[in-house]
């Protein structure tokens, strides 16, 4: 089973430079995860799937952290979002609206 999530906006201490440290700024995450959703079906419980609370645990991770690279956020998200039960893939772009002028954003993918 497929789940995803679209243009989920948090805003952290994401850059090199001297500009980018000085306040959080905005990153948009498009997810996709894939993960057995075989009892779910069945059951019509919660328990049973992938609950979209764990999503935002991972945001508020990644709102707590600095890192200087849109990489090295991703690879942690990535790993976080792995961790939970069920999950077989996931997929994760990460896009830093204001990293370029006159670009509408650059982003990251990462896959596991």
């Amino acid at each position: 089973m497929i789940i995803k999530i679209n243009q989920l906006e948090f805003e952290s201490i994401i850059g090199v430079y001297p500009h980018e440290r000085d306040a959080k700024q905005k990153v948009i995450a498009n997810i996709t995860i894939d993960f057995d959703g075989t009892a779910s079906c069945q059951s019509d419980n919660l328990a049973d799937t992938f609950d979209y609370d764990l999503v935002q645990e991972v945001v508020h991770y990644a709102e707590s952290t600095c890192f200087q690279l849109l990489e090295k956020l991703g690879a942690e998200m990535l790993s976080r979002l792995k961790s939970f039960d069920r999950v077989n893939h996931v997929t994760l772009e990460l896009r830093k609206p204001e990293a370029i002028q006159n670009a509408h954003y650059v982003s990251v993918t990462l896959e596991g």
